[in-house]
């Protein structure tokens, strides 16, 4: 027996242990203890009543795990992972559940549907042309050791601060933006889970000239920016070489940085960051019914 029905009424450990099985055989090695993806969870903002499983035999199998927010002004649902157990594939089980998702997003005026593919997933990224997404950006995702960051030649000048998440004023920091951040490295994202953030920015007097966000476990830098007027100054190197004293991670990681942004892909690599991944952002416009 097969059905196809949101997800709200399925244990959230359930639904992990699916996702692990899913993913055990990605493109990038996924490291997801129970904790990371209940944080996942939460900073995506997550709703099992606007995601989908297929349940063979009364059993999970596979789903589509989405999150709704205003995105760009507009009611949004964000695929946060679309996955089918292996021996369950290539039956049109993914398509089926997409088929039966818009139709509820159709009757709750649900005005547009974003996700990200690997680049290197042809096949996931064919389907979702199919099913009318469109590429809105290009991504490339970074990694670094904490153990290779050298220290920054101006550090001892340039004063770092820790203040609480919550303290920041987006509408400042918003003007040091070279673009806007993506789903899950967003304003909103981050404010989910507040208390699994570092806040440190360099200011002088009263003026933020640099900040960076990271998180405290895992060594994920949702958001960096140093303001146009006080580049080249080495606030950037100041703020990477900083980052291993407030994360309990050995590596510091990039998801996401837009592909043609020159300044922050050259900035990176020349810190010594490493391209490990490209994505593509997609955007479905979804219609009435």
């Amino acid at each position: 027996m097969i059905d196809l029905k949101p997800l709200q009424c399925v244990p959230l450990t359930e639904i992990h242990t699916v996702f692990l099985d899913s993913f055990s055989d990605y493109d990038i090695p996924i490291d997801l203890p129970f904790w990371k993806f209940r944080n996942m969870y939460e900073r995506r903002g997550i709703d099992l009543d606007y995601s989908m499983g297929v349940f063979i035999d009364n059993k999970l199998s596979g789903f589509i795990l989405n999150g709704i927010r205003m995105w760009e002004g507009k009611t949004t649902v964000y695929d946060s992972g679309t996955g089918v157990v292996p021996e369950h594939r290539r039956k049109g089980y993914t398509k089926a559940m997409f088929t039966k998702l818009l139709k509820i997003f159709q009757r709750d005026g649900i005005k547009q549907y974003l996700l990200e593919v690997l680049q290197s997933n042809t096949g996931a990224f064919e389907l979702y042309k199919k099913s009318g997404f469109k590429v809105t950006r290009k991504f490339s995702c970074y990694q670094l050791s904490c153990e290779s960051i050298r220290p920054a030649l101006t550090q001892n000048e340039i004063q770092i601060e820790n203040e609480s998440i919550l303290s920041a004023d987006w509408d400042v920091l918003r003007e040091m933006w070279d673009f806007n951040p993506s789903w899950q490295n967003s304003i909103d994202s981050v404010l989910a889970v507040p208390e699994s953030f570092n806040f440190i920015l360099n200011r002088k007097g009263n003026m933020i000239q640099g900040y960076a966000v990271i998180h405290r476990k895992t060594g994920d830098i949702p958001q960096i920016a140093v303001h146009p007027d006080h580049r080249g100054k080495g606030i950037g190197s100041c703020l990477i070489s900083a980052l291993p004293n407030y994360t309990e991670a050995k590596k510091l990681g990039f998801i996401n940085v837009e592909k043609n942004i020159d300044s922050i892909q050259h900035f990176l690599v020349k810190i010594g960051f490493t391209e490990i991944a490209s994505q593509y952002e997609m955007l479905l416009e979804i219609d009435k019914e």
